[in-house]
């Protein structure tokens, strides 16, 4: 199994350079976690799965993809105790309180009468909408548990960095106002890929995995397609890129190469074979761990939906802008 540490000549490059954060925007079942692994397994890459959900990840001490409580995990000790050390930031403490909730309050969110629900979280979302990094910096001035968390995020991507050698740390929590407040916090240090899968597909594992109606399913794609749509807009072209899951599976090296190459990192054949690394991701689809790291493109949909499921998305899908419904369009 290859080492994530580098060699130290490759070490010595990292020294001075500011971690890029490679921020995975996908609704829930286009891939995400695939693309976290390959990437992932870049020498020069380190991926951190859904580190939005770091909070309850170390607060109920979950498996790691490595297969350790993440509080036993060499990996992630070594990054709390960087940040205790250099930071005094003690994570497995602070996971208990606000600020650290790396979700913006999404354990309060749920409560109706709550100041984050009826203040905070429109002010944000008025905030990611409006695209201005003056504005969110000013907005810290009334909720410094927000310039905390934000602080907090980056403090964590460079000691992931420092701890492993790597140029460029991987986020794949997927959500978007989480990926526009990070943008805007840094905004040269973002790297935004929004990974977009034939929309029948994902409807159809939604309806699947969650019990759901096809309406619903097909709902919230397309939702999450137009509120990415509007969120990228205020982000340099040069600064995101759209990855498309089927082209991915098709052709993997190719994909890749494409990827490094806007990263700019040399593009890396072990990022292939991403069960020989170890990885050491938070959440994310259970694939990571899977032994077999097969990348098998996934079309059951073509024989599980029926064709009032089509209609309904037909529907749906008429409201998502064209760059991003070609999957859910194009002839199969």
């Amino acid at each position: 199994m290859k080492s994530r540490k580098l060699r130290q000549e490759d070490k010595r490059k990292t020294v001075g350079h500011q971690t890029t954060v490679v921020y995975i925007c996908a609704s829930g079942h286009s891939g995400s976690t695939l693309l976290d692994l390959l990437l992932g397994s870049h020498p020069l890459v380190t991926s951190l799965g859904e580190v939005g959900q770091f909070t309850r990840y170390f607060r109920n001490n979950d498996q790691c993809t490595c297969k350790a409580p993440v509080q036993e995990c060499s990996f992630w000790l070594g990054v709390y105790k960087l940040i205790l050390n250099e930071d005094g930031i003690d994570l497995i403490q602070s996971s208990n309180s606000d600020f650290a909730s790396f979700m913006w309050g999404h354990a309060r969110l749920s409560n109706p009468r709550s100041i984050y629900t009826r203040l905070l979280y429109p002010l944000l979302k008025g905030v990611s909408l409006v695209g201005s990094s003056r504005l969110l910096r000013s907005s810290t001035v009334l909720f410094p548990a927000v310039r905390k968390a934000l602080e907090l995020n980056f403090s964590l991507f460079d000691a992931v960095a420092r701890v492993t050698g790597s140029l460029c740390v991987v986020d794949s929590s997927k959500s978007l106002l989480r990926m526009k407040l990070l943008f805007l916090w840094h905004p040269k240090r973002l790297r935004i890929v929004h990974l977009v899968r034939d929309g029948r597909a994902v409807m159809a594992s939604r309806m699947r995995k969650r019990r759901v109606s096809a309406r619903v399913a097909a709902r919230a794609w397309a939702a999450y397609q137009r509120r990415a749509s509007i969120l990228l807009r205020t982000i340099p072209k040069d600064q995101q890129r759209i990855v498309r899951y089927e082209d991915l599976c098709d052709d993997s090296n190719q994909a890749l190469i494409e990827l490094c190459s806007w990263l700019k990192i040399p593009y890396d054949t072990t990022m292939l074979n991403y069960t020989d690394n170890q990885h050491h991701n938070l959440a994310g689809n259970r694939m990571r761990f899977d032994c077999e790291g097969k990348i098998q493109r996934r079309d059951e949909w073509k024989s599980k939906l029926t064709q009032g499921d089509l209609a309904v998305f037909g529907r749906m899908a008429r409201r998502v802008p064209r760059s991003l419904r070609d999957n859910g369009e194009r002839d199969e």
